[in-house]
């Protein structure tokens, strides 16, 4: 599998942001409150990130050699750590989304609560999306020094 560029799951949250701003905002000024971004996304993504780590954990004691593993569950723990640093990409996009609709009214105690959620989801999710780059890396498989491929083998050898 590819490594996860930054770039992308930049661009990711961007587009994310200015969906949910753009439908938000297309919401309001058809007479409509705003929805409520639940504190309960927060706590998923946060449980997200925390069993994404300690999957890859176990990946990297197996890549290590000091635990036994099935190597499809491995390449099964690299799926789910890229797919939770998309899924932290787009939690930061839509808690963007929230928290710029609700920026410009800081006075009113509302406002204030949603933009406090917002930013603690956008942290959980910046957290969710840093545990999936982590533990790719974590996965990753060292080079053989003698083929120049990965220990498992990733290219025939060369022939002579």
């Amino acid at each position: 599998m590819e490594q996860l560029r930054l770039g992308v799951l930049l661009a990711v949250a961007s587009v994310s942001t200015a969906i949910v701003n753009l439908g938000l905002r297309w919401w309001t000024r058809h007479g409509e409150l705003a929805p409520r971004l639940p504190l309960l996304l927060a706590v998923l993504l946060l449980v997200t990130g925390a069993v994404v780590l300690l999957l890859a954990h176990r990946v990297r004691s197996f890549v290590r050699g000091k635990r036994d593993m099935e190597p499809i569950a491995a390449a099964r723990v690299v799926a789910l750590t890229m797919s939770a640093a998309y899924v932290g990409a787009i939690g930061a996009g839509v808690a963007l989304g929230f928290g710029l609709l609700s920026i410009g009214y800081l006075d009113a105690p509302a406002p204030r609560e949603a933009a406090l959620t917002a930013g603690i989801t956008l942290l959980a999710a910046i957290g969710c999306s840093v545990a999936g780059v982590v533990g790719q890396r974590w996965c990753r498989v060292p080079e053989d020094k003698d083929r120049g491929s990965s220990a498992h083998g990733d290219r025939p050898p060369a022939a002579s």
